[in-house]
């Protein structure tokens, strides 16, 4: 009888558990911002600026997370970030990862880019934040969108 008791509230909240996990609503996540930082012959450094979008009710803390990067239909880079950050229940913060991609798997993205022949380029972000709530490990996200290119204007 000892044991019954407990045995008998830990399978009552099993079915809780992946019903309170179940209810938690992907987050949105944005590419807002892209900054070259390094340009190397073999790897190139960017800053990408992230708009994170709770639409729940419980605040999110998130440990880090993961993300792969798809920029007009191809994979342009795949990154891990230990950042941890809150995102508040039904609000929103941005957040900035680095990201490293090689010059040969880039190379005709970054000529696009450079050379300015682009007015907007379509991207994918995937991934997942692995958030620091009980009985929550990695919560998946997927954004599809247009990113803007602006150029500065021309000097007289």
């Amino acid at each position: 009888m000892r044991f019954l008791l407990p045995l008998l509230s830990l399978i009552l909240l099993l079915p809780g558990c992946a019903l309170w996990q179940q209810r938690l609503q992907e987050p949105t996540i944005s590419l807002v911002g892209l900054e070259i930082r390094e340009l190397g012959l073999l790897r190139q450094r960017y800053a990408l600026t992230l708009n994170v979008q709770n639409p729940n009710a419980v605040t999110l803390p998130v440990r880090g997370l993961r993300y792969g990067v798809h920029l007009g239909g191809e994979q342009f880079a795949t990154g891990v970030s230990p950042q941890a950050f809150t995102v508040p229940a039904y609000g929103e913060t941005d957040i900035e990862v680095e990201m490293t991609t090689n010059l040969l798997t880039v190379l005709s993205k970054i000529q696009a880019l450079l050379a300015g022949t682009q007015e907007s380029i379509e991207y994918q972000l995937s991934g997942a934040l692995e958030v620091d709530l009980p009985f929550v490990g990695a919560v998946p996200f997927s954004n599809k969108g247009v990113f803007r290119l602006t150029t500065a204007p021309a000097q007289r």
